[in-house]
């Protein structure tokens, strides 16, 4: 397996990193080490403890000026990709605190995995909240969930053009490197796993790390990480290796290509009994299954979670049965006759919202806005501008219920553009449900919409 590490300025931090792959139990790892031009003696370091502790087993790299983590990726990892099976990547100033991590890497490289990333602990004492991805969806259009310790097929890089590490003009990507290099990658294939295991240490107290550069507290990133990431993510996704992409033309194909599970509905009953036992037939029928199985994959992974639901419709009585079934709380806003409403605006947009001021400041796991949660034009980029305060911002959920096609397409360029670690998705059996998810888990005070000046509410 072949370990590539680039960095700049990080000697402090080489020594460590550079022991935590060599006292790996697996066999054959080579590391590529790329100094990225450091001005603090970070190459003579490294050289000197790659030849004590990884003898024959390493190559060095100096850049002459400073390019990049993409450009590494792009030109001197593609170089001695071909010669590996796989290659898991990492930076010169993190360390591998897992023993036996990347021979768990390759098992399941053995057993015909693409693409294998694990979770990670800050040196702060923060952890990452990385989880699997669903394989019967594209990644873009699923929750960031797969960063450091990420790993891949060798193979699968020679497949990405040098254009995908790029700005448009030519230049190299210096920000959201990790996308640049992760999306293409899951591009190919939905062959890949998730292992459970906190792996590797993230040295986010590095002040040459890019978010301490950015000096941005009140951000999920810099803009021109933003900027990077929309680049990233604008890109046309690559085709299909493990087996050919399911072509539909027809919107209305689309929706039942995604939806149409006649099993869904007594799948789900069976998994929480409490929906035949607490719902009248005629109520379980009128249902939408998908969004409710979508809600309950969530439940599952985030039991005891604090749900917040807005605008009553007939999805309420059920996800406060599944909100139960996982232990959680579940807290609903009138919306009814004597409501009180707030006019909120974000940018551009203007929207109509039940008083979040009666939630005296409460925070919950994840929201849920129905059909009659708006008194106005639903505007999906206000109302994450609005409940941005009362979200749980290291892993923040919205669904919104009961929008046309239109608006949730809008919302999916909108958001992503604001708030990068930010994706959307479209659900439900109609297609009318948007999910908003994060799975990069930032710090709880990060935010790429600050509350207090983004969204301003006037009480009506």
């Amino acid at each position: 397996m072949l370990v590539f590490a680039t960095g700049r300025n990080c000697a402090a931090y080489v020594e460590d990193h550079i022991r935590s792959i060599a006292r790996q139990t697996l066999d054959g790892v080579h590391l590529l080490f790329v100094d990225d031009a450091s001005t603090d003696g970070t190459d003579a370091r490294a050289q000197a403890l790659l030849a004590q502790w990884l003898p024959g087993r390493h190559q060095f790299v100096r850049n002459p000026q400073r390019m990049g983590k993409a450009h590494n990726a792009s030109v001197h990892l593609r170089a001695m990709a071909p010669h590996y099976r796989a290659v898991a990547v990492v930076d010169a100033d993190d360390l591998l605190i897992d023993i036996t991590v990347l021979e768990q890497l390759d098992a399941a490289y053995r057993q015909g995995e693409d693409v294998v990333w694990t979770n990670y602990l800050s040196d702060a004492g923060r952890f990452g909240s990385n989880g699997p991805l669903n394989r019967y969806v594209s990644p873009r259009k699923q929750p960031w969930q797969s960063s450091h310790l990420f790993s891949f097929r060798a193979e699968l890089l020679a497949r990405v053009p040098p254009s995908y590490f790029q700005y448009p003009d030519g230049r190299w990507l210096d920000a959201a490197c990790d996308l640049a290099i992760a999306y293409p990658v899951l591009d190919q294939t939905r062959r890949y796993r998730y292992l459970p295991v906190r792996a590797y240490c993230y040295t986010e107290s590095n002040p040459q790390s890019h978010h301490q550069i950015a000096g941005e507290a009140d951000a999920l990133s810099s803009p021109r990480q933003r900027e990077c990431a929309r680049i990233v993510l604008d890109k046309p996704p690559l085709p299909r290796v493990d087996e050919p992409e399911q072509v539909v033309t027809d919107e209305a194909t689309t929706t039942d290509a995604r939806t149409a599970n006649p099993w869904l509905a007594a799948r789900l009953c069976a998994q929480v009994p409490s929906l035949l036992s607490g719902l009248e037939p005629d109520q379980l029928s009128a249902l939408d299954p998908s969004l409710l199985w979508d809600w309950w994959q969530w439940l599952a992974q985030h039991p005891g979670a604090r749900v917040l639901v807005l605008g009553d419709d007939a999805h309420q009585p059920a996800l406060r049965l599944l909100v139960a079934a996982a232990n959680g709380q579940l807290h609903t806003l009138d919306t009814g006759d004597g409501a009180r409403w707030s006019e909120v605006s974000f940018e551009a947009h203007t929207a109509r919202l039940p008083d979040l001021g009666t939630l005296d400041g409460e925070v919950f796991d994840a929201v849920h806005l129905g059909p009659a949660a708006w008194n106005s034009t639903p505007q999906p980029v206000v109302a994450l501008a609005a409940l941005a305060p009362h979200l749980d911002l290291s892993q923040p959920r919205l669904v919104m219920a009961g929008l046309n096609p239109t608006r949730i397409a809008v919302a999916g360029t909108e958001i992503p553009a604001l708030v990068p670690e930010l994706l959307t998705r479209r659900e439900g059996q109609r297609g009318d449900v948007l999910v908003i998810e994060s799975g990069n888990a930032p710090a709880a005070t990060d935010t790429g919409v600050t509350p207090g000046a983004a969204a301003e509410e006037v009480p009506a």
